[in-house]
């Protein structure tokens, strides 16, 4: 057997036995969903941020307003000044709502959220008609 099958073979083994984290990207029209997965936890987070379309590489918008799963009796919550919302989920399907006065809402579609994912959720939310200044 030659060296480079040898570790060929424990690199395998290595992560049958320790798994390995997987990464998975989706994109819609007006949203980014990036999963990492990560073991040991039974819920799963989700990381939401907002951006305006067409200027994801600038600050995120703070203040934007979520709602998860449609459930307004709960107070909505909203990203903070730092730019990101943690939110702390049980595992299964979730929709998050986001919107923000002068600002087009969004709903994702159903969010699969496993026990020890880590999900990183970005909108991009464009103008509701015409900016004056």
């Amino acid at each position: 057997m030659n060296v480079k099958h040898l570790c060929c073979g424990i690199l395998f083994l290595s992560c049958i036995t320790f798994g390995t984290p997987t990464k998975a990207q989706e994109k819609q029209r007006n949203y980014t969903i990036k999963k990492h997965k990560k073991t040991g936890t039974a819920g799963a987070l989700i990381v939401i941020r907002a951006f305006e379309a067409g200027k994801p590489d600038e600050q995120p918008l703070v203040g934007v307003n979520l709602i998860l799963d449609a459930d307004t009796t709960k107070p909505s919550r909203s990203i903070g000044y730092e730019g990101v919302y943690k939110l702390q989920v049980r595992p299964g399907k979730h929709k998050i709502w986001a919107g923000w006065p002068g600002y087009k809402a969004i709903t994702t579609g159903y969010i699969s959220a496993n026990p020890g994912d880590s999900i990183l959720l970005n909108f991009y939310l464009s103008p509701d008609g015409p900016l004056v200044n």
